[in-house]
């Protein structure tokens, strides 16, 4: 099969999917975080070694990503775009951190 028989997706739509995934992903990790701060604050046995799962994880996520040109050259961007996503969930996002600290004082 010739590269221009090739089933992949053009780069164009893979770049466009990459640049709106980015903000998204930086979202989470950033709330992900602020779950772990939470229960670290409060003093929870039960997620030590949870927490150090993920700040494995997000360590081999970071390093993974800061190996990547593409997401070099795209983060300025992509972070303003984060920034506008969270500013847009503001209210949703502070509802759920709410609901997260009532389960975790809750537990």
């Amino acid at each position: 099969m010739s590269s221009k028989e090739s089933t992949d997706p053009p780069i164009e739509i893979l770049f466009t999917m990459m640049v709106r995934m980015y903000p998204l992903k930086a979202l989470i990790w950033d709330y992900i975080d602020s779950v772990l701060d939470m229960a670290r604050l409060m003093r929870r046995q039960e997620t030590k070694r949870l927490s150090r799962t993920v700040k494995e994880l997000r360590k081999d996520y970071d390093y993974s990503q800061s190996i990547n040109a593409i997401n070099r050259a795209c983060s300025k961007k992509a972070m303003q775009w984060g920034l506008d996503l969270e500013d847009f969930l503001q209210d949703p996002l502070q509802e759920f951190a709410h609901e997260i600290k009532r389960g975790v004082e809750g537990f």
